[in-house]
């Protein structure tokens, strides 16, 4: 043989007798075949419950038109869009006596009174449009709204004014009784 062969036989020889025996393999169970696989659920989104405060204060914000009374008189929103709020006013009591119309434009909200151009609002009409239109919900002295039976009530944590906002069974706002003002809402 050739003396090559031979070293090659030998080198392997050697390094198979350094091998370490190997722990014999459990068997193999069957292969499963994969289930198919369902779609993942939509995510819930979390909705107010049935007559909560939040799903109250929404409704009157979207709401798309109502009349309402005040003070010192009565008159009517219509809600196109929000943000497109038109108000009209008919102040009955008081120095501020007539018509006036809040209608939201391009350049911002313009008042008129007896349906002339008015920069002169009073702050109580003012303060009644936001209240209309936006309702700036307060941050609460007791934290939330408490639920008494048709109400929900709270105090005003920077003003103080006390507020109680009455719904009717399908959970639209009625009446707000804010401070010393109170504010009828009929659809």
């Amino acid at each position: 043989m050739n003396r090559r062969i031979i070293v090659a036989l030998a080198v392997v020889v050697a390094s198979c007798s350094r091998e370490k025996p190997v722990a014999p393999v459990a068997p193999v169970a069957p292969v499963q075949r994969a289930q198919p696989v369902s779609p993942a659920k939509p995510a819930i989104v979390a909705t107010p419950p049935a007559n909560s405060y939040a799903e109250v204060v929404n409704r009157f914000r979207i709401a798309p038109r109502f009349r309402f009374t005040f003070n010192d008189g009565e008159g009517s929103l219509v809600r196109p869009r929000q943000g497109q709020e038109q108000v009209k006013f008919h102040v009955t009591r008081g120095a501020d006596r007539g018509d006036w119309t809040a209608e939201v434009k391009p350049t911002g909200v313009v008042w008129t009174k007896d349906g002339k151009h008015a920069s002169d609002v009073p702050p109580s009409l003012q303060m009644l449009y936001q209240r209309l239109t936006i309702f700036p919900d307060p941050q609460k002295k007791e934290g939330a709204a408490q639920r008494n039976e048709n109400a929900f009530e709270f105090t005003d944590a920077n003003g103080g004014d006390r507020y109680v906002i009455k719904v009717d069974g399908s959970g639209n706002i009625r009446e707000m009784r804010i401070g010393d003002q109170t504010i009828g809402i009929q659809d």
